[in-house]
């Protein structure tokens, strides 16, 4: 029986990319005014700093949206849990998934070899 490889990798320089166009539209909008949000990439790790719950979803609506434009599937990030910072601000880190973990791969070489 022939052998296959599973490969998905995430391109971090179209993630860079986005992350910049998010930082440009954040400093144009009005909402974001004043606001202390910010979102970096470090390695494959997104840190999103918000200044409440609902800069932080609007900072997730952004951050899928920009990646879409880039061709990136939203859904290679895995949120983690919200951390509470000063006040009422927040703090999240997300995951860039890379590749396919080995329990997903097992499953997948299961139901192609049809067992």
């Amino acid at each position: 029986m022939p052998s296959f490889d599973i490969v998905s990798k995430t391109d971090l320089a179209e993630v860079d990319n986005a992350l910049a166009n998010m930082i440009r539209e954040m400093s144009q909008r009005y909402d974001f005014k004043g606001s202390n949000a910010k979102i970096e990439r470090n390695e494959s790790v997104i840190v999103i700093h918000a200044d409440d719950d609902l800069k932080l979803k609007q900072m997730h609506e952004l951050l899928q949206g920009h990646l879409a434009r880039r061709g990136i599937d939203a859904g290679v990030i895995d949120y983690k849990q919200v951390e509470k910072a000063a006040g009422q601000a927040v703090r999240q880190n997300a995951a860039l998934r890379q590749g396919i973990d080995k329990e997903l791969g097992k499953r997948i070489v299961k139901e192609v070899k049809g067992g």
